[in-house]
């Protein structure tokens, strides 16, 4: 990681978010079958773990609402707690190897 990045990453401000841990499946368009992991927010974008392509995917806010609100997005449920760690563990992972 280059030293512009890490301090970049200083100033990043993490939101504390009620989504985390939230799945949502993709049910058309270019990403229809997968499960997107909701991880974090920073800013206004929000950041989930695809599944299963084990990527990461940044979606702006605006973008996630309007999925939502029209059914190319759906909630499947809350990941339990130990899940959540191993799939953030992966998102952590992968943010560090550049995928």
């Amino acid at each position: 990681m280059k030293i512009m990045d890490i301090v970049a990453n200083l100033f990043k401000k993490e939101v504390p978010n009620k989504l985390e841990g939230r799945m949502y499946a993709v049910t058309t368009g270019d990403y229809v079958g997968e499960i997107l992991l909701f991880i974090k927010q920073i800013e206004d974008s929000y950041w989930f773990l695809s599944v299963p392509l084990n990527i990461n995917r940044e979606v702006p806010k605006d973008k996630f609402e309007f999925a939502t609100n029209c059914d190319i997005l759906d909630y499947i449920g809350d990941l339990p707690n130990d899940i959540f760690k191993t799939v953030k563990a992966q998102f952590k992972y992968n943010e560090n190897s550049n995928h």
